[in-house]
């Protein structure tokens, strides 16, 4: 059971960018788990420490508003905290990203409270929150090794908008926006769109 959900970076920020949009789901007994979040009979608030812009609606998954902490805020550790008025059985967390930002949503941290004071991360495995699914919703590809591919990426000049078979026999991406200078890739996973 909790009341209060805290998410946060698991390191400080570059000056690059992250925004996330974020669903909690409880679980009710039913097939299917209801959204706390857009019920309108529960009395959710969101408390920030540093925001891009305006937030004056809540950051909910699939909509156009996204939580961005701003970028002056790089070293202290902003954060997002979402009071669900209540205590609730919660059976799923989603988080989900903008395409456009360049620090994807797995890069999160989330902790829970029952009384808003004392937060306990959440691990899968050893959290006595019953959350079933902790879900990143990256808008693009993901990898063997759950991922993110960045489209389009810079590879021997040319910008890549594609999983592709180049030096290799799967089809693999970059998991930055320039290959050529960080070398950073993994095999795409699932049925990747390849060139």
């Amino acid at each position: 059971m909790a009341q209060y959900l805290k998410f946060a970076p698991w390191r400080p920020l570059r000056k690059d960018g992250l925004c996330i949009r974020i669903d909690i789901f409880e679980n009710d007994n039913t097939s299917t788990p209801s959204s706390i979040l857009r019920n309108g009979n529960y009395n959710v608030t969101f408390n920030y420490t540093s925001v891009r812009g305006n937030l004056t609606e809540p950051p909910l998954v699939n909509s156009n508003i996204s939580w961005c902490p701003a970028d002056d805020d790089l070293l202290r550790n902003p954060v997002l905290i979402v009071d669900l008025g209540e205590q609730f059985n919660i059976s799923q967390v989603q988080v989900q990203g903008g395409v456009e930002a360049k620090e994807w949503p797995y890069k999160i941290c989330l902790s829970y409270s029952k009384n808003g004071s004392h937060f306990v991360d959440f691990t899968r495995n050893k959290s006595s929150l019953s959350v079933i699914n902790f879900e990143f919703d990256l808008g693009c590809f993901k990898t063997q090794r759950n991922k993110c591919c960045v489209f389009p990426f810079w590879y021997e000049g040319k910008q890549i908008y594609s999983c592709i078979k180049d030096n290799n026999i799967w089809p693999w991406c970059a998991t930055t926006d320039n290959y050529t200078k960080d070398h950073l890739w993994d095999t795409c996973a699932g049925k990747s769109r390849t060139v």
